[in-house]
């Protein structure tokens, strides 16, 4: 079969390839052996490792497709896979030929393309072709993914797949999971976290350094992961190893198995080197290798020369053979890759009430002149800045975020504005909202209602711009009948919204990190199943992968993040498949504020990602702490006028 090539997305190069299916035949290594170069100690030069990595893959955007393979004999017959998941499976399955050294890939679709669906596909078309003797390899994948998503895993299986007996699905989670690796060895599916991952690598460091000649069986320290020889390992959200010096990238590393995925919808967030890790985990060779990958591609793209056009290139025939990326966007012989209903995102601009732009102005006023103080101060932390730009954005949300010592109304008196803003380094308390006890259900949240609560907040005393906008298009929706989604960074800003709701009379659920699984599993199943309740708070880390909320069709962003494609995540939440609706998304900002410098760096963000996917020469974008003092220049626009 002729090599075919992988397409990143838009701006690849057209051309019509028939791929042919193929049965995949392959003699395994024993034990524990690698397959694959390791750069470090062998004679062969990086050019011919690349010439190996640029033998395979194929392009996506014209292919001839037969749907007879939309059917996965493992799933309900009433599950088949779309055209672009057809397309998927065939380039998985090239992407795990030992034959060819192929261990695996990238596969970086766009949010709410059903990565999952693909890589289950995968993981039953793998089975299928396993050779008798596996040499010493268990015949089982695992799955690592957020805490959060933990219980999504098996919902799908049990969702999509036929209940055979032969699949068995662990989940390896919580202190009761088994320390017996031989459990492990007997599943089709193990799924666990990556906090669990990060623990487990700990005791086995801390084992090996006790005896490194004793294999455990059985014991009571838990490690079990890290004694199977994994026939396959699944990384979901990948960008949660995009820092490779974190306990989690380090732990992933670790894991010893003979086909490897990377999967994430945002590939590349901040820099180029968000690549890094998962180049390292897929061992693509020789950019496993940190100092090469620095030297042949994060470092050149830092210059504005040729070595920058060049890096860029290189980086984008690599991504060509071990990524495959789709957008919603894209399109498979002309078709979209879904019939997804529209989806609009619009900034709708919130004007602080002259008491807000006072003790907003104030602040910025204090924290320019910190900032200009702590940039010329070497032995200050670096981060210091950034915390401080971020006491800005709450404000933006609700002054009494920031807020510590002071009452909920102090910023309501301009006489106390100045006194507000000196609090704004200090540890702020969880929220300075008397918000009732964490609700999980609307029967909950009735009984729960403070009177005293509703008529502070129906005084009009704590209402912010946010809340006043919200509030009214709260109202549009519920006479719609619609569900919605409320992000917000800070949960802070999400205790605040709390009591507003109630007093709305808005029936809601919330989700975040600080929640049990059982609680998150509570509050999705509320969204879903029950009518009366119309709104899902949600914290934006916690949230933002993972979930499938298209039960709602309308998003509330608070406030804007840094990286935008957090927030895409987020957004897609919403927009998936199984929507059916128009998917409404409405961005909140004060304009005239720090959160005009937040969307620019968005913007530059979005154009960074997407022209690096593309092989176009950018500049590399990071922020550094005396470019923050730009967010000021003029005033920053900071002196809006009041309505």
């Amino acid at each position: 079969m002729a090599p075919v090539s992988a397409s990143p997305g838009a701006g690849a190069s057209r051309k019509t390839t028939k791929v042919e299916p193929k049965k995949e035949t392959f003699e395994l290594p024993e034990g524990n052996e690698v397959i694959g170069f390791d750069f470090s100690c062998s004679k062969t030069p990086p050019q011919e490792h690349i010439a190996d990595l640029m033998s395979g893959g194929f392009n996506t955007e014209e292919v001839d497709i037969d749907m007879a393979e939309a059917v996965v004999e493992e799933f309900k017959p009433k599950f088949k896979l779309f055209p672009h998941q057809v397309v998927a499976r065939r380039w998985m399955a090239e992407r795990e030929d030992l034959r060819l050294g192929r261990r695996g890939g990238f596969l970086a679709d766009d949010m709410g393309l059903g990565k999952t669906l693909m890589i289950l596909a995968r993981i039953f078309d793998g089975r299928r072709s396993m050779p008798p003797n596996l040499n010493g390899w268990s015949p089982v994948t695992l799955v690592i993914c957020p805490a959060a998503i933990i219980d999504q895993w098996p919902s799908e299986i049990d969702r999509f797949c036929l209940p055979k007996p032969e699949l068995n699905v662990i989940v390896h989670h919580g202190s009761s999971r088994t320390t017996d690796p031989e459990v492990l060895r007997k599943a089709t599916i193990v799924i666990t976290t990556y906090e669990v991952l990060k623990s487990e690598h700990s005791n086995y460091l801390s084992s090996k350094q006790v005896s490194k000649s004793v294999v455990q069986t059985k014991g009571s320290m838990q490690q079990a992961l890290f004694y199977v020889n994994w026939y396959r390992v699944v990384l979901d959200e990948a960008q949660n190893i995009k820092n490779s010096t974190t306990k989690a990238a380090m732990a992933c590393f670790e894991l010893t198995a003979l086909f490897k995925w990377a999967m994430t919808g945002t590939p590349i967030q901040n820099s180029v080197l968000d690549l890094y890790s998962p180049f390292h985990f897929l061992q693509i060779h020789p950019f496993s290798d940190l100092e090469i990958f620095k030297a042949k591609i994060a470092t050149p793209l830092k210059n504005n020369g040729l070595s920058a056009t060049v890096a860029m290139r290189q980086l984008h025939l690599i991504l060509m053979k071990i990524m495959l990326r789709r957008t919603k966007k894209d399109r498979l012989n002309g078709e979209p890759l879904l019939d997804l209903p529209p989806r609009v995102v619009t900034l709708v601009d919130c004007p602080f009430s002259p008491q807000e732009l006072e003790f907003y102005q104030s602040l910025a006023t204090k924290t320019q002149a910190e900032l200009e103080e702590i940039i010329g101060d070497k032995a200050r932390s670096w981060w210091c800045p950034f915390v401080k730009i971020m006491r800005l954005r709450q404000s933006c949300d609700h002054p009494a975020i920031i807020a510590k010592e002071d009452k909920l109304d102090d910023w309501r008196h301009p006489g106390r504005a100045d006194k507000c803003a000196g609090a704004v380094m200090a540890t702020p308390k969880k929220t300075a909202v008397e918000t009732p006890p964490r609700a999980s259900t609307a029967d909950f949240q009735e009984s729960a209602v403070d009177k005293a609560q509703l008529q502070r907040v129906q005084s009009g005393f704590i209402h912010s711009a946010k809340i006043r906008t919200m509030l009214q298009l709260l109202r549009e929706t519920r006479q719609r009948g619609e569900k919605v989604i409320i992000y917000s960074a800070f949960t802070t800003m999400l205790d605040i919204v709390e009591p507003f709701l109630i007093d709305a009379g808005v029936k809601f659920v919330r989700y975040d990190g600080s929640m049990s699984t059982k609680e998150r599993r509570r509050a999705v199943n509320e969204i879903h199943t029950n009518d009366r309740i119309l709104c899902i708070l949600v914290s934006l880390k916690a949230g933002s992968t993972g979930l499938n909320l298209a039960v709602c069709n309308n998003v509330i962003l608070l406030d804007s993040d840094w990286n935008p494609f957090v927030e895409e995540q987020a957004f897609d939440r919403a927009h998936r498949i199984g929507q059916e609706l128009p998917v409404n998304i409405v961005k909140l900002v004060v304009k005239g504020t720090i959160e005009d410098r937040v969307l620019k760096i968005q913007a530059e963000k979005r154009v960074f990602a997407r022209e690096a996917l593309k092989g176009n020469k950018v500049k590399g974008l990071r922020l550094t702490t005396e470019e923050t003092l730009a967010f000021f220049e003029s005033g920053g626009g900071l002196r809006r006028k009041a309505h």
